[in-house]
């Protein structure tokens, strides 16, 4: 069991680089391009591939430190750090995409002149800034009220320091874990008949081969969020499972206390949730104007030698005549 552990560890490792790698590129694959960092949609992309770089960057290095502390005594700093991080960097991240369903949601009735462009422009701000907003405010200080009491002598105390907590109880645990995702449901449904509703009222339905270019991009916005959506969900369902087992058989009596999960299964779990972090990025490729955009970034590096060493590819000359008109068009602006 040690040396399995020892790989669910090792393999946060390159989860952590890929994550890295891929985010960062998702970053400046927007940042070069005016007509997508000016994008509402893709600022709320922006916003998960920093939240998933906190993921990368100090959520799993912290937690790699804490498993390697030898007593739970020595650890417990590093271990109220990681936990704090981790639990308030999952829920940012599910905000964030519940925000990313309203986005899509507020387009449609802008499309369908429902919403002024005056109102629509100051909800696209907004529902970039309060998922961040909201977990500074409200999230935060939740922490921040629970005191460093944890309990001695537990088996898994030295892999899972914040469940020790005496001071910590089931409400704060539907909280952290349960509410954003469970919120994050709620909103692709509600998304999903609001859809519905809208197509049957409209006298004019939309077919695939008859939308406009605002609606099919719109269509890849929403394909692109749900597609994340899910995969964040799938993945991180099986944790939570384990996580609310483990608090339960924390409260429950000395006789019943063999209901806890294994520290492999806890270490399977917390591994398989850090996936989306990693693939995240590259779900937006459905959308068409990030793929081009990726698609001209990639030929302008392998092409560089041509170009007199030079990845710039606004002075690139076969980069420049590698765009076409519809490439262009998938750049303009949402």
């Amino acid at each position: 069991m040690g040396d399995e552990t020892d790989v669910l560890l090792g393999s946060r490792i390159p989860i952590s680089i890929v994550a890295i790698l891929t985010n960062v590129t998702s970053l400046i694959i927007v940042f070069t391009s005016t007509s997508l960092h000016t994008n509402g949609f893709i600022r709320n992309i922006l916003s998960l591939c920093v939240s998933d770089l906190l993921t990368a960057v100090f959520v799993i290095p912290i937690s790699l430190i804490y498993h390697g502390s030898v007593s739970i005594n020595r650890g417990s700093e590093v271990c109220n750090a990681w936990s704090r991080l981790a639990y308030c960097n999952r829920a940012l991240s599910c905000f964030i995409l519940v925000t990313m369903c309203i986005f899509c949601l507020v387009s449609k009735l802008h499309n369908n002149r429902r919403i002024k462009l005056r109102v629509y422009k100051m909800i696209e701000v907004a529902l970039v800034i309060i998922p961040w907003l909201f977990v500074l405010v409200a999230y935060v200080p939740l922490f921040l009220i629970e005191q460093n009491n944890t309990k001695s002598g537990d088996d898994f105390a030295e892999q899972l320091c914040f469940f020790t907590n005496t001071n910590y109880q089931f409400p704060l645990t539907v909280i952290f874990l349960v509410f954003p995702p469970c919120l994050l449901i709620l909103t692709i449904i509600v998304m999903h008949v609001m859809y519905k509703v809208m197509q049957r009222k409209s006298e004019h339905p939309q077919e695939p081969d008859t939308e406009t270019e605002v609606d099919g991009r719109l269509r890849m916005f929403t394909i692109g969020t749900w597609l994340v959506s899910l995969m964040t969900i799938c993945c991180w369902i099986p944790f939570i499972i384990v996580m609310i087992l483990l608090l339960f058989c924390r409260s429950s009596t000395s006789s019943i206390a063999s209901c806890y999960p294994s520290l492999h299964a806890i270490d399977t779990t917390y591994t398989i949730s850090l996936v989306p972090s990693t693939l995240t990025p590259l779900c937006w490729l459905c959308i068409r104007a990030f793929r081009v955009r990726a698609s001209l970034m990639t030929s302008c590096v392998t092409q560089a030698c041509r170009c007199g060493q030079s990845i710039n590819c606004t002075n690139c000359t076969h980069c420049q005549k590698s765009t076409t008109g519809d490439d262009i068009n998938a750049l303009t602006e949402y």
